[in-house]
């Protein structure tokens, strides 16, 4: 049994890098996450630094190629430090990977744990552009780490819900009834 978030502490040994696929698919599901940040801060300035604007410093980048081929026009294309704490996030679930051997958490806290190890590291390299409106704010609610809490937190519910996925699918197995649908009405099973 594992001790209480002992991936947490596991060196960034070889989880340094993300491969280009993952790193492409990061970035498009940044943009997905800006959305759903976009629905819990209200914050006007905080959902301006959340998109990429014209001025794209993703660009050139395998994320923005990939985004380019995908969009139809209506994606959200996020924001450089979006990418950066997405891809910040899965580290945290590549190391847990690691150290699980595979196997899914068995605690509840593991969204929290992973938010707040991906905070500890992202702290005061994102979001640049908010530093002045970081006065405008109190002390208690800083929105900057608002903003990272709430993308690591949205990232990590999407991982968790795509791992409780795969492993629903290896404990079921294939869903039969959408490919034979005909065969099993006609059964009436």
């Amino acid at each position: 049994m594992q001790l209480d978030h002992d991936y947490a502490d596991v060196p960034n040994t070889n989880t340094t890098t993300l491969s280009e696929y993952k790193q492409s698919v990061v970035t498009y599901i940044a943009g997905f996450v800006v959305r759903m940040v976009c629905r819990k801060i209200h914050c006007p300035e905080c959902q301006l630094a959340l998109v990429g604007n014209d001025y794209n410093p993703l660009a050139g980048t395998i994320g923005c190629q990939f985004l380019g081929l995908k969009d139809r026009g209506g994606l959200v294309k996020p924001s450089p430090c979006v990418v950066n704490i997405c891809q910040e996030t899965e580290k945290c679930f590549s190391r847990m990977h690691a150290v699980l051997g595979g196997q899914l958490p068995l605690t509840r806290s593991i969204v929290s744990a992973i938010t707040h190890t991906v905070l500890s590291t992202m702290g005061s390299k994102c979001f640049a552009t908010l530093q002045e409106h970081m006065f405008d704010s109190t002390v208690d609610n800083y929105h900057v780490f608002n903003l990272i809490k709430c993308i690591a937190h949205c990232y990590s519910t999407i991982r968790m819900h795509h791992l409780a996925k795969q492993k629903t699918f290896v404990v079921n197995g294939a869903n039969v009834r959408k490919q034979l649908s005909e065969q099993i009405l006609f059964k009436h099973q």
